[in-house]
Protein backbone atom coordinates (compact mmCIF):
# COMPACT_ATOMS: atom_id res chain seq x y z
CA UNK A 1 0.00 0.00 0.00
CA UNK A 2 1.37 3.37 -1.02
CA UNK A 3 1.71 6.15 1.53
CA UNK A 4 1.55 8.75 -1.23
CA UNK A 5 -1.37 11.13 -1.22
CA UNK A 6 -3.11 12.11 -4.44
CA UNK A 7 -3.39 15.87 -4.80
CA UNK A 8 -5.55 17.79 -7.26
CA UNK A 9 -4.43 21.28 -8.25
CA UNK A 10 -7.12 23.15 -10.18
CA UNK A 11 -5.65 25.87 -12.33
CA UNK A 12 -2.31 24.09 -12.01
CA UNK A 13 -1.07 25.14 -15.45
CA UNK A 14 -1.15 28.80 -14.46
CA UNK A 15 1.77 30.80 -13.09
CA UNK A 16 1.04 30.19 -9.41
CA UNK A 17 -0.08 26.59 -9.93
CA UNK A 18 2.94 25.49 -11.95
CA UNK A 19 5.33 27.06 -9.44
CA UNK A 20 3.48 25.47 -6.53
CA UNK A 21 3.73 22.09 -8.27
CA UNK A 22 7.49 22.55 -8.61
CA UNK A 23 7.63 23.11 -4.83
CA UNK A 24 5.53 19.98 -4.19
CA UNK A 25 7.70 17.81 -6.43
CA UNK A 26 9.65 15.32 -4.36
CA UNK A 27 7.05 15.02 -1.65
CA UNK A 28 5.12 11.79 -1.34
CA UNK A 29 2.35 13.21 -3.49
CA UNK A 30 0.85 12.19 -6.80
CA UNK A 31 -0.28 15.39 -8.50
CA UNK A 32 -3.21 15.78 -10.85
CA UNK A 33 -3.92 19.06 -12.58
CA UNK A 34 -7.31 20.20 -13.86
CA UNK A 35 -6.96 23.23 -16.11
CA UNK A 36 -8.95 24.53 -19.09
CA UNK A 37 -5.74 26.07 -20.53
CA UNK A 38 -7.45 29.39 -21.24
CA UNK A 39 -4.69 31.28 -19.45
CA UNK A 40 -2.54 28.39 -18.19
CA UNK A 41 -0.02 26.66 -20.44
CA UNK A 42 0.58 22.91 -20.66
CA UNK A 43 4.21 23.71 -21.57
CA UNK A 44 4.74 25.08 -18.05
CA UNK A 45 4.16 21.57 -16.69
CA UNK A 46 6.53 19.79 -19.08
CA UNK A 47 9.02 17.62 -17.25
CA UNK A 48 7.01 17.69 -14.02
CA UNK A 49 5.54 14.46 -12.64
CA UNK A 50 1.90 15.43 -13.06
CA UNK A 51 -1.22 14.10 -14.75
CA UNK A 52 -2.74 16.98 -16.71
CA UNK A 53 -6.46 16.77 -17.42
CA UNK A 54 -7.79 19.49 -19.68
CA UNK A 55 -11.23 20.43 -18.42
CA UNK A 56 -13.31 22.99 -16.61
CA UNK A 57 -14.25 23.16 -12.92
CA UNK A 58 -17.78 24.07 -14.04
CA UNK A 59 -18.20 20.61 -15.63
CA UNK A 60 -19.61 18.29 -12.92
CA UNK A 61 -18.75 15.08 -14.81
CA UNK A 62 -15.13 16.16 -15.34
CA UNK A 63 -14.80 17.12 -11.67
CA UNK A 64 -16.32 13.81 -10.53
CA UNK A 65 -13.87 11.84 -12.70
CA UNK A 66 -10.78 13.74 -11.63
CA UNK A 67 -11.67 13.70 -7.93
CA UNK A 68 -11.55 9.87 -7.81
CA UNK A 69 -8.95 8.89 -5.23
CA UNK A 70 -7.95 12.48 -4.41
CA UNK A 71 -7.19 13.28 -0.74
CA UNK A 72 -5.93 16.86 -1.12
CA UNK A 73 -7.38 19.67 -3.24
CA UNK A 74 -5.64 22.95 -3.92
CA UNK A 75 -8.15 25.20 -5.66
CA UNK A 76 -6.41 27.78 -7.82
CA UNK A 77 -8.68 27.81 -10.87
CA UNK A 78 -10.14 31.28 -11.20
CA UNK A 79 -10.97 34.01 -13.64
CA UNK A 80 -8.67 36.83 -12.56
CA UNK A 81 -8.84 39.43 -15.32
CA UNK A 82 -10.23 42.70 -13.97
CA UNK A 83 -11.23 44.10 -17.36
CA UNK A 84 -12.92 40.85 -18.38
CA UNK A 85 -14.75 40.66 -15.03
CA UNK A 86 -16.23 44.12 -15.60
CA UNK A 87 -17.13 43.35 -19.22
CA UNK A 88 -18.69 39.97 -18.40
CA UNK A 89 -19.45 39.64 -14.69
CA UNK A 90 -21.75 36.64 -15.21
CA UNK A 91 -18.93 34.56 -16.69
CA UNK A 92 -16.61 35.74 -13.93
CA UNK A 93 -19.14 34.62 -11.31
CA UNK A 94 -19.73 31.34 -13.13
CA UNK A 95 -16.05 30.41 -13.01
CA UNK A 96 -15.10 31.82 -9.61
CA UNK A 97 -18.22 31.02 -7.60
CA UNK A 98 -20.19 28.30 -9.37
CA UNK A 99 -17.00 26.50 -10.44
CA UNK A 100 -15.66 26.44 -6.90
CA UNK A 101 -19.05 25.30 -5.57
CA UNK A 102 -19.03 22.47 -8.11
CA UNK A 103 -15.58 21.45 -6.92
CA UNK A 104 -16.67 21.54 -3.27
CA UNK A 105 -19.79 19.53 -4.04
Amino acid sequence: MSLAKRCLVTGGAGFIGSNLIRALTGLRTEIRVLDNLVSGRAEDLEGLPVELVVGDIRDPEAVDRIMAGVQIVIALAAHTGVVQSVENPAEDMSINVAGLLNLLD
